[in-house]
């Protein structure tokens, strides 16, 4: 029978923690009530429990941490907060409480709140704290050696139980899944909770509550193949949280608002040194203000989504490559004059007189106003949005670009596939996915199309939608244009298309027999469009290498 536990501030307990997860308005930081529609009221969260397992590290179940199917995502987030040692009836935490930076989660879907007995196996989530709170807690160690069964203890916070509540349970394991079931259950509000034992050799966690009934609990096992590693590995890349704070580093471990003398990383929300690096694991930048002071300081975040850069001031270079989700900046000062994107592409506005913006992998959206800008868009498909009517620019392809012709702005630009001016659009790369846009279209409709935007639009979608020439050269052939030029889809009548719209004129009839018999010996129409888009007359005809000088305009 489960009992609570009262000596909650000695080990092995102090190491068991109640798990406050509070949903947050990512512009803000506040927590905010929603309305959940499973429980059929308002709610700004949910409870669970967990063990600490390291110098910053405390796992629980990764369901803990998954956002609600019901939750507005591009809103909301969640805040995860740890109490060790605690008591919940009335609460208190007379061990503190730390807030985790990040959080992973193994492998595990749930569906409209709930989680199949083969997801149980893989529900693990590990949370990384900016403080190395199992210096002063202890930690349990890990086994994933695959147990048969035994005797343990099932620690949690149970919403029907008064506190942290303890079992000593017979566990046997599932011979279908890698999961463990105990003779009792502790209930709801314990997931993520650890089944341990202690020996002569130390303290164990065998695995963490992942679901359960009336009878029996869950617990996903660390024997589970590829746990262990990924858990191994999770551990060790967030130690960098944890490292010494020297010099001009500075590590932030309250994401959402919470810059205060209690960090013990700066009292006036000002940075010291002469160019100082600041680290946060986590999007939602403090609401306070941060003044970074003389000389030059990095911001770098290791997690990402909408960041909100109000009220940052002094700091000059922004770097989100550490990121690994796509990124929408608002609110970025005039300060930072040095951005680095991240790798699934970022959504920024460069408001610095004098700025380089370096991408990464992704499709990046850059937004710049007046100033000397310098971009490399790197990989990806990347937009410079720019504020005038294009009429207001002279544009230099392949050469250092003049100012525009207002005020003298310079805009150097690298990699960059689109501009995007307050009147039209650009593609420039004509050597890439603009170039055979045009070129399909020159061959299939005939080189005046070039000038239709629309055209060039759809065909720069469908190509950066991961489309091939070849696919694209079948829809080209499927639509109403091509076959009102064409007059039908027959072999001749698609031969004399292409032939008339490359050559300007209408094919003698040895060469439109020559081509209509490719097609009848098994040459796709489609393969036909692609070599006649390809050929050098054609480029000659859409005027390839000036596009190369101009770009070309689309919708």
């Amino acid at each position: 029978m489960a009992y609570e536990i009262l000596n909650r501030t000695t080990y092995p307990y102090q190491t068991i923690v109640y798990v406050s997860v509070t949903y947050i308005d990512k512009q803000t930081g506040r927590t905010v009530a929603l309305f959940d529609p499973d429980a059929g009221r308002q709610v700004n969260g949910s409870h669970a429990s967990g063990v600490v397992v390291g110098r910053n590290d405390v796992l629980t179940a990764a369901h803990v941490v998954q956002l609600p199917w019901w939750l507005d995502q591009s809103r909301y987030g969640i805040k995860v907060e740890v109490y060790p040692g605690a008591d919940n009836d009335p609460f208190s935490a007379p061990l503190g409480s730390y807030v985790a930076a990040s959080w992973s989660n193994y492998d595990v879907i749930t569906h409209l709140g709930s989680i199949s007995t083969e997801q149980s196996q893989y529900d693990f989530a590990l949370l990384s704290f900016a403080e190395p709170l199992g210096d002063t807690l202890g930690w349990m160690r890990l086994d994933s050696s695959a147990r048969s069964g035994g005797s343990a203890n099932e620690t949690g916070y149970p919403g029907s139980g008064p506190g942290m509540m303890n079992a000593s349970v017979t566990y046997y394991d599932d011979w279908r899944y890698y999961l463990y079931h105990t003779s009792e259950p502790l209930g709801q509000g314990a997931s993520g909770g650890p089944l341990w034992y202690s020996n002569a050799d130390g303290t164990f966690v065998l695995g963490v509550l992942s679901s359960g009934n009336s009878s029996t609990d869950n617990y996903a096992s660390l024997a589970a193949p590829g746990v262990i590693e990924w858990l191994n590995q999770k551990m060790a890349a967030n130690d960098f949280l944890i490292a010494s704070i020297t010099g001009n580093t500075i590590r932030v471990s309250a994401p959402w608002a919470y810059i205060t003398a209690a960090t013990a990383i700066w009292a006036s929300a000002r940075t010291t040194g002469l160019g100082d690096t600041i680290l946060i694991a986590a999007a939602y930048l403090p609401v306070v203000s941060l003044d970074g002071g003389p000389g030059t300081d990095v911001l770098k975040l290791t997690d990402g989504g909408l960041i909100n850069l109000r009220n940052i001031a002094s700091v000059e270079v922004l770097d989100l490559r550490g990121t690994l989700t796509e990124n929408t900046v608002i609110n970025m000062g005039a300060d930072f004059t040095t951005v680095y994107l991240g790798p699934k592409g970022d959504t920024i506005t460069v408001a610095a007189a004098a700025a380089t913006v370096t991408g990464g992998a992704g499709n990046d959206t850059i937004k710049v106003g007046p100033g000397d800008i310098t971009i490399d868009g790197s990989d990806g498909i990347d937009t410079i949005i720019l504020p005038l009517p294009r009429a207001k620019y002279q544009l230099s392809v392949g050469s250092s670009p003049p100012p525009d012709s207002v005020s003298g702005n310079n805009y150097t630009v690298t990699s960059v596939e689109r501009m995007q001016f307050a009147d039209k659009k650009l593609a420039l790369d004509l050597n890439g996915a603009a170039g055979d846009t045009v070129k399909l279209i020159g061959a299939a409709f005939g080189p005046q199309y070039v000038a239709h935007p629309a055209f060039v639009g759809a065909g720069l979608a469908a190509f950066d939608a991961g489309m091939s020439v070849q696919e694209v050269a079948e829809l080209v052939l499927g639509s109403s244009v091509f076959q009102q030029l064409a007059g039908s889809l027959s072999n001749a009548a698609v031969v004399t298309q292409l032939y008339t719209s490359v050559v300007g004129a209408a094919p003698a009839a040895a060469d439109l027999d020559t081509y209509v018999g490719l097609l009848d010996d098994g040459m796709s129409q489609a393969e036909l469009l692609v070599r006649a888009a390809n050929s050098d007359l054609n480029s000659v005809h859409v005027d390839l290498v000036g596009l190369t000088s101009t770009g070309v305009e689309y919708v």
